[in-house]
């Protein structure tokens, strides 16, 4: 029997290159599985599969009918199996992971929509990973909706109930569909999520869809904690399993206020640009500035002063944030990932010269690949 497809010895004498072999003694498994012994000296390159070389340098490949010299004996291969066919232990945990990996769908929709938490999952161990795109990818749908419902708000009302519904499904109920909802469904069955997290999500973005703007302050942290924090929330437990360490909730709360604000502020203009105003009413009636002014692109020193206190309420937000993460087991920082990109945001929406009620601000895909890199290197957001 031979071992390799290009071995026509009856006992596997075929030699092979000695990986790692330095002409000193030395011992390593052969590609067929047998042992592989080299005892020759400093021009050796060579080893026998199964068998011990000579000292002789360098000898040519032994064909099928003469034996190796100085080979004293020859053992059959372990597997009667080729070891190019052989399943290892290696090959089925690659098997399963392709399997259980999201699709093309999936992640096209998180990288698109969600981008910073699709590098973050990305990032993530690999048992996490398809949840976290799975959520990234749901989060991506479901804020679609109130962009694409601008004119017609009872079509966006229609597809988030689907979403309800489909949150009301069990995975053993077949397929709803949508690659995304079935990638969804299959993260909260193996990883325990809350469905209510998630109807929460999908609130806000019912909220956001009516185009009224939060009332206070208060307003304004409920709406971004379900729009934001609890996506934090839910990586967390995805990574950390059903257990969640009361600083996680903290950080997520607090993550949820950060990023949430500098996505806010990020996107101002664009949300401006549809009608509709984000900031909450009472820090608009106390800093003297009216909604049709904002609507109108109105950059005077009312609405600078308003928007400097939103920007100070983020900073300060990501540095709570950064503090409960820093008291956290380093599994769950990947959930947290996105933290890392609140300062380039917040410098990006602050650039001189920038009209920031017209003009929308952003950041370059390089930084935004860099900087979650080298917050996942440095283990802190």
């Amino acid at each position: 029997m031979s071992c390799l497809p290009w071995c026509t010895a009856p006992a596997c004498s075929c030699r092979l290159p000695a990986p790692g072999c330095s002409g000193s003694a030395c011992s390593a498994p052969s590609p067929c599985g047998c042992s592989c012994t080299c005892t020759s000296g400093p021009t050796c390159r060579w080893c026998w599969a199964c068998g011990r070389a000579t000292p002789a340098p360098r000898p040519g490949p032994a064909t099928a009918s003469s034996p190796s010299p100085g080979s004293t004996s020859f053992s059959p291969c372990p597997s009667p199996s080729p070891w190019w066919r052989r399943r290892t232990s290696t090959d089925v945990d690659a098997a399963r992971s392709r399997s259980a990996a999201p699709p093309d769908t999936v992640i096209a929709s998180a990288r698109a929509g969600e981008p910073d938490r699709y590098l973050a999952a990305l990032l993530a161990p690999l048992p996490a990973r398809g949840a976290l795109l799975a959520l990234a990818a749901f989060s991506a749908e479901v804020s679609r909706v109130p962009l694409l419902a601008l004119r017609e708000p009872t079509m966006g009302e229609i597809r988030l109930q689907w979403w309800r519904d489909q949150l009301a499904l069990r995975v053993d109920e077949g397929r709803t569909g949508s690659p995304v909802a079935d990638a969804l469904l299959a993260a909260v069955a193996e990883h325990a999520l809350p469905r209510e997290a998630l109807l929460e999500l999908i609130e806000a973005r019912s909220r956001e869809l009516a185009g009224e703007p939060p009332a206070d302050d208060a307003a304004l942290e409920l709406q971004l904690w379900r729009s934001e924090g609890i996506l934090f929330a839910l990586a967390a437990r995805t990574l950390a399993g059903d257990e969640v360490l009361p600083a996680a909730q903290a950080a997520s709360v607090a993550a949820g206020q950060a990023y949430g604000l500098a996505r806010l502020l990020l996107t101002l203009p664009l949300a401006l640009a549809r009608g509709r105003v984000p900031l909450p009413l009472a820090r608009m009636e106390a800093a003297g500035v009216a909604r049709e002014t904002l609507l109108a692109g109105s950059g005077s020193e009312a609405t600078l002063r308003l928007l400097a206190g939103l920007h100070g309420a983020a900073r300060a937000r990501v540095l709570e944030a950064r503090r409960h993460v820093a008291d956290l087991p380093r599994e769950y920082r990947p959930a947290f990932l996105p933290l890392a990109l609140v300062r380039s945001y917040l410098r990006a929406v602050e650039r001189r010269g920038r009209d920031v009620l017209r003009r929308p601000a952003g950041i370059a895909p390089a930084t935004r690949v860099a900087r979650i890199l080298l917050a996942h290197w440095l283990g802190r957001p």
